[in-house]
C-alpha cells in the first residue's frame, strides 16, 4: 500500500509538472501570433493603401490559424496527459487514407513545390485503430513536411509481425539543423531560440503520444539529407 500511494504520488506531481510545462509553452507560443495580429490591425487602421490593406489582412488571417492549430494541439496534449483522451477502435483501411488525407493538401504541396509520391502496390492490410486519432497524426505529418520538406515526400509501407508500417520520409533543406533525438520531445522547434512562429513544437509529439495510445510506435531518422518517419499500427487491436 506504501509503494503504491508513492507511485500515485510521483504520477501526480510528474503530471503537475507537465501541466506547468504545458502552460510556459502555451504562453510563449501564443503571445507571439497575438502580438503580431495586434501590430498589424494598427497598421490596418492608419492606411488608406488597398494593397497594404490586403497583405495586412492576409497576414493577419495566417496568424489566427496557426493560434488555432496551436490551441488543438494543446487541448489535445491535456487530454493526453490526463488520460481523458478515449479511443473508439475500427477496422481502418490505412492506405486509403492515407492517400485520402494527402491528396487534400494537394494545393499547399504544390505552392511549395514538393512532390508526392505514392508506392506502385499498396499494402491492404487493414489495421485496428481510432480514425480521428490517424487523421490526426497524419494532419500533424503533413504539416510538417510542408514547414521543412525540400521538393520530396514519398510515402511506403512494409510489414513487420504484427504492425503495418507507414514509412513517410522527404528530404530536408540544405540549412536545416534537425537535432534527430529531439524531434519528439515536447515544443521542439529546429530553431533552439523558440522564435519560430511557425511551429509550436507540438506536432510530431503528439502525433507520437497518439499512435502510442493505440499501441502503435513511432520512430525518427536521419538518412543523409532524409528526414525519416516510420509509424507502426496493430492490425489485431490493442494488447491487453
Amino acid at each position: 500500500m506504501i509503494n503504491m500511494f508513492e507511485d500515485k504520488n510521483r504520477q501526480a506531481k510528474q503530471m503537475e509538472e507537465n501541466v506547468k510545462l504545458s502552460i510556459a509553452g502555451l504562453s510563449h507560443d501564443l503571445r507571439t501570433p497575438l502580438t503580431s495580429i495586434n501590430g498589424y490591425v494598427q497598421l490596418l487602421h492608419e492606411t488608406n493603401d488597398e494593397t497594404r490593406r490586403k497583405h495586412y489582412v492576409a497576414i493577419i488571417e495566417q496568424s489566427v490559424k496557426r493560434l488555432i492549430e496551436m490551441t488543438e494541439h494543446f487541448y489535445d496534449l491535456a487530454r493526453i496527459e490526463t488520460n481523458q483522451k478515449e479511443i473508439v477502435l475500427t477496422s481502418i483501411s490505412l492506405s486509403n487514407l492515407v492517400e485520402e488525407i494527402f491528396l487534400s493538401f494537394y494545393e499547399q504541396l504544390e505552392e511549395k513545390k514538393i512532390e508526392l509520391q505514392f508506392p506502385d502496390e499498396r499494402k491492404d492490410r487493414k489495421i485496428i485503430a481510432d480514425k480521428l486519432m490517424v487523421t490526426r497524426v497524419l494532419h500533424n505529418i503533413i504539416q510538417n513536411i510542408l514547414r521543412y520538406a525540400k521538393s520530396t515526400a514519398i510515402i511506403s509501407y512494409d510489414m513487420e509481425k504484427d504492425f503495418l508500417v507507414l514509412c513517410i520520409k522527404n528530404d530536408i533543406k540544405r540549412d536545416s539543423k534537425v537535432a534527430i533525438e529531439k524531434v519528439f520531445m515536447r515544443f521542439y522547434t529546429e530553431v533552439s531560440s523558440r522564435t519560430n512562429t511557425e511551429a509550436s513544437g507540438l506536432g510530431l509529439y503528439l502525433s507520437k503520444k497518439l499512435v502510442e495510445k493505440m499501441d502503435g510506435k513511432m520512430e525518427a531518422e536521419l538518412q543523409d539529407k532524409w528526414f525519416i518517419l516510420k509509424m507502426y499500427f496493430p492490425i489485431n487491436g490493442i494488447k491487453e
